[in-house]
């Protein structure tokens, strides 16, 4: 269900976004709620449906548990892997994003350097080669 604000209701300042006659005030369902809300679902039918104990073996350790525990530990594995990964891949393309600006700066300020007969040769050695 989504609010919209009533065409009448002129009660917020002049300059206020939330004056414009139709427009959304309440945020809706959004995919990634619906998507978590299915996915909660459904580890709890598997909770409940793998009760039984099995045995696990793996290199040195040898264990009896729940089956629901050891594919929630597989899963939760799987997602402070996925997080560490995301996290190493933002900060490096932070890097680059950071490095491609720097030098966007200095290359403004070696134009800003250069003279005008300078720029059209560095122009005509590009288009040259």
């Amino acid at each position: 269900m989504k609010l919209t604000r009533r065409p009448g209701a002129d009660s917020a300042a002049p300059n206020d976004s939330s004056a414009v006659p139709g427009k959304v005030l309440g945020a809706g369902f959004s995919a990634s709620l619906v998507v978590g809300v299915i996915l909660t679902i459904a580890v709890i039918v598997l909770a409940v449906q793998n009760t039984e104990d099995v045995h696990l073996e793996f290199l040195a350790w040898d264990a009896n548990a729940p089956l629901v525990a050891i594919l929630l530990a597989a899963v939760l594995i799987g997602v402070v892997f996925d997080e560490i990964v995301g996290l190493l891949w933002r900060h490096r393309r932070r890097d680059q994003i950071t490095m491609k600006e720097e030098l966007a700066q200095h290359r403004a300020v070696l134009r800003e350097d250069s003279t005008p007969a300078e720029i059209d040769k560095s122009a005509a050695k590009k288009s040259t080669t």
